[in-house]
């Protein structure tokens, strides 16, 4: 029983890794055509947005609105200062002023 469960691990292991080493080994980064890699690049962003919008309309548990006003206060604080600590700094201090002093 012991040895199947090593086979199991070993062949789990092998399932996971090949898909990933595989591309690396066919594609040459010179045949891509350029609009495909263009495309490509932005992909980090959008799947980085797709899993942060969730975590943002639920950050205050209990509160949708106040998590949503958190979001967009760090959205609008973003955007004006093209940075990452003051938009970090300023969905704290919203979602603590928001949970503190019970405003929605």
């Amino acid at each position: 029983m012991q040895n199947n469960i090593y086979l199991l691990i070993l062949l789990m292991m092998l399932g996971t890794y090949i898909p990933r080493l595989l591309p690396f080994y066919m594609i040459n980064a010179e045949k891509i055509p350029s609009w495909i890699r263009t495309y490509l690049s932005f992909v980090p962003y959008s799947i980085l947005g797709a899993l942060i919008f969730p975590g943002i309309l639920n950050a205050l548990p209990g509160s949708p609105a106040g998590s949503a006003i958190t979001g967009a206060v760090c959205f609008i604080s973003a955007f004006l200062f093209k940075g990452t600590f003051i938009p970090l700094f300023t969905g704290i201090g919203t979602a603590f002023i928001i949970r503190f002093f019970n405003l929605i």
